[in-house]
């Protein structure tokens, strides 16, 4: 848990909270609108299925900018 919220990845050490989003949690407008304003509140980064499966070398480059920038400034 991180700010009172279950993450799905988080590394502490630089302060990044990544939240994987998926249809098979998110298919309801409810569920997708309730995500969205806890990632507003928490500052969480969110990649969603199509990021890690259909772009992953994209997804992966945009995690090394955040993660490095992260760890500079921690």
């Amino acid at each position: 848990d991180v700010r009172g919220y279950t993450v799905d990845c988080h590394w502490p050490q630089i302060g990044v909270t990544v939240e994987l989003h998926g249809y098979r949690y998110h298919r309801t407008r409810q569920a997708f609108d309730s995500d969205l304003v806890r990632r507003r509140r928490s500052g969480h980064i969110a990649f969603g299925y199509g990021d890690v499966v259909d772009h992953p070398h994209r997804t992966a480059a945009e995690m090394r900018v955040l993660t490095a920038a992260a760890a500079q400034s921690a």
